[in-house]
């Protein structure tokens, strides 16, 4: 007898299970794309001064669904672990396909040890809130001790751990965690909204004041007209913002863009949404509608609130310059609230309005980075025992160690070196959609067979399969945000940012040929593996 043909995936069945639900990934993407990053556009304000940011963002999220229409018609069509890897890898070609996922695995990461750094900062910041309002010293001395680097590293640490925990066991409890601090985090968002829409600029300025006063500093220097009017902005590469709002808006596109990614995340875990062709659309279009009407609707009460010109200059002052504040808590709302409403009650709520999404973004985040790594190995490009599924917690526990190992450096990065941070990350983000996009264009065309036996929306428009449209939308889309990110001042890009690209996909495309070569000595080849759609 001849020996046995080999095998094309690691094994007949993955071993995941269905037991996501689509409002807990609806949660878990909304607290994906949000969990961190409110903040972290108000800390940019100084860039795009006169920018109107609600239009900034009203424009990229029309691009932003049409992304996200793709994603959704590639998750239902083949809705398997891995997302865009699977959609690229057999859209397009494996090498690509692999390559550009691993890009992206590296980013979402990297990313989640930077937001948990984010976590460290905004409890820093709460301790000092409290410590400055109730007059106490012992939080103040502690949330300054708190401050330093190594601090901040461990506590980010000590996040990314819990994380862990959470998402290495049974997929029914993690994500009932994730469902259930998602609706106390929706709940603390609407308290937050609420406050602020009580707020007005007039009513704030004047207790800003008093609260200089009582704080013994000298209004000529610190009051609110007189910091209002510091307008200093960040100058890379020649930047100067642009002088008209619509000019300023639309140099503001990048950041807009950036704040909506990680929508897409929710495909990699596609396989395992209950009832898919009802939930993958809940847990993706409608978690972008969501996302688009958060975002437009916060930026609209804090600048209603504390004045945009007020935030520009505070955004400034705390990250370009020596000028002296009257404490140093970068741009926490949290702070800002308090000084019209002294409840530190409240003032807990509304840390818990960020600090909630942003700390459960991470278990999500570690799931859907196993889900790469789960794909990868069963496609049999990495070792077969990575797609281990433990028979008692139901996840692939190997994977997730990686992950979170993954996370670590991203940790050191935001809690070390703060200033490289976004160029560390955000690009890696623009150009790790331009291929799914390519793939939505020609998929119809280059995949027919595939294309007319699984797609579950086939309708053309002018001619064009609707995927094809989306994807020419989204090209175009991320050709401007490409560009921006290269003329505008939200990125400075230096050889350490460069040397850390090559390193990523040179990684990546090193490991592809690597096991393919490997593959083939062995009497596998990997090729067969890309003609098919995985099994369940």
């Amino acid at each position: 007898m001849g020996k046995p043909a080999p095998k094309i995936f690691a094994r007949e069945a993955t071993g995941l299970v269905k037991e996501v639900g689509g409002w807990s990934s609806f949660l878990a993407n909304w607290m994906l794309v949000t969990g961190g990053v409110p903040i972290l556009i108000l800390q940019y304000y100084y860039v795009y001064p006169g920018a109107n940011f609600e239009l900034a963002f009203l424009l990229s999220f029309l691009p932003t669904l049409a992304l996200a229409g793709m994603y959704t018609i590639f998750s239902l069509s083949m809705p398997r672990s891995g997302g865009d890897y699977i959609f690229v890898s057999r859209g397009l070609h494996p090498f690509l396909g692999f390559v550009n996922s691993f890009s992206l695995y590296a980013g979402y990461l990297l990313s989640g040890g930077v937001y948990s750094t984010f976590l460290a900062y905004y409890f820093v910041y709460e301790l000092f809130t409290l410590g400055i309002f109730g007059h106490n010293s012992s939080l103040i001395n502690l949330a300054t001790s708190l401050e330093s680097p190594t601090s901040l590293f461990v506590i980010a640490l000590i996040i990314l751990l819990i994380s862990f925990g959470i998402a290495v066991v049974r997929p029914r409890y993690a994500w009932g965690a994730i469902f259930w601090i998602g609706v106390v985090s929706m709940v603390c968002t609407l308290v937050m909204f609420v406050v602020l829409a009580t707020i007005n600029q007039a009513s704030f300025a004047q207790s800003y004041n008093n609260f200089v006063t009582t704080q013994n500093q000298t209004l000529s220097s610190l009051g609110f007209a007189n910091l209002t009017t510091y307008q200093q902005t960040i100058q890379v590469g020649g930047w100067s913002p642009p002088k008209s709002v619509i000019g300023a808006s639309l140099s503001a596109y990048a950041l807009a863009w950036y704040s909506y990614t990680w929508y897409t995340l929710p495909s990699t875990w596609a396989g395992e949404i209950k009832q898919a062709r009802k939930n993958i659309p809940i847990a993706i279009l409608w978690a972008v509608v969501w996302i688009a009407v958060y975002y437009i609707l916060f930026l609209w009460l804090v600048n209603r609130a504390f004045g945009q010109p007020f935030l520009t200059s505070w955004s400034a002052l705390t990250t370009n310059s020596n000028y002296s504040l009257p404490v140093d808590v970068n741009l926490f709302v949290p702070f800002f609230t308090y000084i019209m409403y002294p409840s530190a009650i409240l003032s807990v709520i509304l840390l818990l309005a960020f600090f909630l999404p942003n700390f459960m973004s991470n278990p999500p985040l570690l799931i859907s980075g196993t889900r790469y790594m789960f794909a990868w190995s069963f496609d049999r490009v990495l070792p077969e025992r990575i797609s281990a599924v433990s028979e008692r917690l139901r996840t692939p526990v190997l994977a997730t160690v990686i992950a979170l190992l993954v996370n670590i450096p991203g940790a050191v990065i935001a809690s070390f070196y703060p200033s490289a941070t976004p160029s560390a990350i955000v690009p890696l983000f623009t150009f790790g959609y331009i291929l799914p996009a390519l793939a939505g264009i020609s998929f119809p065309f280059l995949r027919k067979e595939l294309y007319e036996a699984v797609f579950v929306v086939k309708r053309k428009i002018l001619g064009l399969p609707v995927i094809t449209w989306l994807g020419i939308v989204c090209l175009v889309s991320l050709a401007v945000g490409t560009y921006s990110l290269f003329i505008g001042g939200f990125m400075n890009f230096k050889l350490p940012d460069y040397v850390f690209y090559y390193s990523v996909y040179s990684i990546g495309a090193l490991i592809f040929v690597a096991s393919y070569l490997i593959r083939r000595r062995q009497g596998v080849n990997l090729s067969l593996a890309f003609k098919e759609i995985p099994p369940e």
